[in-house]
């Protein structure tokens, strides 16, 4: 009986064999790509500190960036903010797991971001309050 399937029971009386997959480690081009970004992130903090050091800022107006910025570094910054290391690696592991279903969870974060940005946003503004736990 070595293999048959048990049709009312959907399994078989062999175990698949557990494949160890091997771990690599980086490439020089997995170090070359994260050398490139902690340069240009590096070289964007050097350029707005020499730019911006005439200056005198309170903590208060640096951390709100002084209210002038436009919505795209705002979007960018609430969007990565938003996303978290969790969200990143746990979607894709959730929806190979679980199947597609999982997508119908991001359409409820359209109207979660419309509800929020409608209602709460505009509370949090006019009181000059720069995060929720303030």
């Amino acid at each position: 009986m070595s293999g048959k399937r048990d049709w009312w029971r959907g399994k078989t009386d062999k175990m698949p064999k557990f494949v160890n997959p091997s771990v690599e480690t980086f490439t020089v081009w997995d170090y070359l790509v994260f050398s490139l970004l902690f340069v240009i992130s590096s070289a964007i903090g050097i350029f707005f500190a020499i730019k911006e050091r005439h200056r005198n800022v309170d903590s208060r107006e640096y951390l709100s960036g002084g209210r002038r910025m436009s919505f795209g570094p705002v979007g960018l910054s609430l969007t990565t903010s938003f996303m978290s290391a969790i969200t990143v690696l746990g979607g894709p592991a959730e929806v190979y797991r679980n199947g597609a279903a999982f997508v119908l969870f991001s359409f409820t974060y359209i109207f979660v971001v419309a509800i929020t940005a409608y209602l709460y946003l505009p509370v949090f503004y006019e009181s000059g309050i720069a995060s929720t736990y303030e």
